[in-house]
């Protein structure tokens, strides 16, 4: 059987983003926008940016570094290694600074934590 493609979203969530204007002193959180999420189901990641905003916290987009995930999935461990050091060099300066991240996709964060 053959199923259709995902319809990409015709904007994707970090191209639409744009952070709230918060006054006070709120806890950041940074949100780190899949793949997946980003391009095909964006609203998802907007609901968890209004959830965070709900329960207090200023939420900031993480750096958009893939994890490498994919390409382990498909035995490509070299240059997933590769990506891994990178997303591990973009994310570190906000964890260095306490600012949780949090990951909508559990395969990426999985990734982040086991590989």
């Amino acid at each position: 059987a053959r199923r259709p493609l995902p319809r990409f979203a015709s904007r994707s969530f970090a191209a639409s983003w744009r952070p709230a204007i918060v006054s006070g002193d709120r806890p950041v959180v940074a949100l780190f926008a899949d793949t997946f999420n980003n391009y095909y189901e964006p609203d998802n990641l907007r609901a968890a940016a209004q959830l965070l905003e709900a329960a207090g916290a200023q939420v900031q987009l993480a750096p958009q570094v893939c994890c490498g995930r994919p390409l382990i999935s498909k035995g490509f461990l070299d240059t997933a290694a590769r990506q891994a050091a990178a997303m591990t060099a973009a994310l570190l300066p906000l964890v260095e600074a306490g600012i949780p991240v949090l990951f909508s996709e559990p395969s990426c964060h999985s990734a982040v934590l086991d590989d």
